[in-house]
């Protein structure tokens, strides 16, 4: 029995500074691939970041132009319209310009 633990215990000297040097590149190179992995994440929440600023900037300038659309719309609208019912021609009596049904651009 001691001849058996003596050359186990032999074998696994002889073999461990091998498979410590193996375990030490293993960890060296999953340790790599955990820093690369990071910087990706960190690379990616930052694009995420910038997209956000760029979207909410975008929602601004369609916000913009819709109510800048809708006030022109507002300001055309009695143009559209045509002269007040009670109003006959030559239309200046009721404040309507010469062409009460034609929009001005």
């Amino acid at each position: 029995m001691s001849s058996y633990l003596g050359l186990s215990l032999g074998i696994f000297l002889a073999l461990a500074p091998t498979k410590f040097q193996e375990l030490q590149t293993q960890v060296s190179e999953l340790s790599a691939r955990l820093w690369q992995a990071e910087e990706q994440v960190r690379q990616m929440r930052s694009r995420r970041k910038e997209d956000s600023k760029a979207n909410a900037r975008v929602v601004e300038i369609f916000a913009s132009h819709r109510n800048a659309w809708q006030a022109e719309e507002k300001r055309a609208e009695p143009d559209r319209r045509g002269p007040p019912r009670n109003c006959s021609p030559p239309w200046k009596d009721c404040g309507i310009g010469e062409n009460p049904g034609r929009v001005e651009r």
